[in-house]
């Protein structure tokens, strides 16, 4: 039997977890300090858009349709740098994925009061498509840490697998998923009682977390070193 092949540290727990809570967070910020909206996932926004069409409310129907179209792109984005697998310097793509998230929430923290509700909401859609389509791999599973309904879906399915004795390895993928969704929930607490305290400036927290993920995704070169292309998809 052959030595158990070591996982990349972008599809555990060890990034999981961190990048969760970001998720959370991001989704509590917006809520409470950009207009109550959540900028994580856009089914809100795709029926709005429809309800906004079938009313002739046009202008209010594009500004449904901007975060739409800002999340696509950030997908689009990260789907150009995977596919192209080359190195930047010392960095891979999930690196400048991670540092494009942290620059951004950092600016802003900075902006003032008076930039409008939606600036900031496209912004987070940007990053919350880039983050949820540059780590969507947990262990060999596939998982959000932007959104939680597919993940609930998932885990529920692994404990039933678990209990009606359909796959004897379906527990511990539910634990994985639990833990996911325990962090994005914390993610959230932590946004809400940050955000009251510190308002934009909050944001600024995630820039913290993120540049930590950075430095534990480039910690991590023994099982997939800078410049070698991943084997494992996403």
């Amino acid at each position: 039997m052959g030595l158990k092949k070591k996982l990349y540290i972008a599809h555990t727990l060890w990034l999981g977890i961190p990048l969760a809570i970001v998720g959370g967070y991001l989704d509590a910020y917006t809520y409470f300090y950009h207009g109550g909206v959540f900028a994580n996932a856009q089914t809100g926004n795709m029926v709005f858009l429809g309800l906004s069409l079938a009313r002739g409310a046009f202008s209010s129907a594009l500004s449904y349709l901007i975060p739409i179209v800002a999340f696509a792109a950030g997908v689009f984005l990260t789907e150009r740098m995977r596919k192209k697998k080359s190195a930047f310097w010392f960095f891979q793509w999930r690196h400048i994925v991670l540092a494009v998230e942290a620059l951004l929430l950092f600016v802003i923290g900075l902006l003032p009061n008076t930039i409008p509700d939606n600036v900031v909401n496209v912004v987070v859609s940007f990053i919350c498509a880039m983050q949820v389509n540059s780590f969507a791999k947990l262990h060999n599973s596939a998982y959000a840490t932007t959104m939680c309904t597919g993940n609930l879906k998932s885990a529920t399915q692994a404990l039933a697998d678990s209990i009606y004795g359909y796959d004897a390895e379906s527990f511990p993928i539910f634990l994985r998923y639990v833990a996911v969704l325990l962090a994005f929930c914390a993610g959230a607490a932590l946004g809400a009682v940050m955000t009251k305290v510190l308002a934009a400036r909050s944001a600024w927290f995630c820039t913290v977390v993120l540049l930590g993920c950075i430095v534990l995704l480039y910690s991590d070169r023994s099982s997939n070193p800078v410049g070698r292309p991943e084997k494992e998809g996403r």
